[in-house]
């Protein structure tokens, strides 16, 4: 995927475009389930962005580390 750096300037530039995105995150859960959602990025900051999804019904609000996408908890599609 590349540096933290290289991340950071992708995230920002679609925050500044279109911060509608999909977000797989991987959980704690039997055989490493992944659950796609659709997101919409809130705020970018030096560190980390936040993202605002509502798949359960309910507005949920989470930050997201840079170095998350590097290891490969977080997963943008629109990244790629």
């Amino acid at each position: 995927m590349g540096n933290i750096d290289q991340i950071k300037s992708k995230i920002k530039k679609l925050y500044e475009t279109d911060p509608h995105i999909h977000v797989e995150i991987k959980i704690s859960r039997p055989k490493g389930v992944t659950d796609p959602i659709f997101a919409m990025i809130t705020n970018v900051y030096p560190n980390f962005f936040c993202i605002e999804e509502s798949s359960c019904g309910c507005v949920k609000k989470h930050t997201v580390r840079y170095a998350e996408i590097l290891t490969g908890q977080v997963h943008v599609l629109e990244l790629e």
